[in-house]
């Protein structure tokens, strides 16, 4: 998923690099996961 597919009013965190905080309609992990930073700033929310 890419920015484009994020929505204003999302239920969930939606993790891209960026550094604003986005939100999604999808819940996109189940279980555990590891987010690994690429080109961008890695900011935890």
């Amino acid at each position: 998923m890419n920015a484009q597919d994020s929505e204003k009013m999302g239920m969930y965190d939606f993790y891209i690099r960026s550094q604003e905080k986005l939100k999604s309609n999808f819940y996109t992990f189940e279980g555990d996961a590891i987010i690994f930073p690429g080109e961008g700033i890695f900011l935890p929310h």
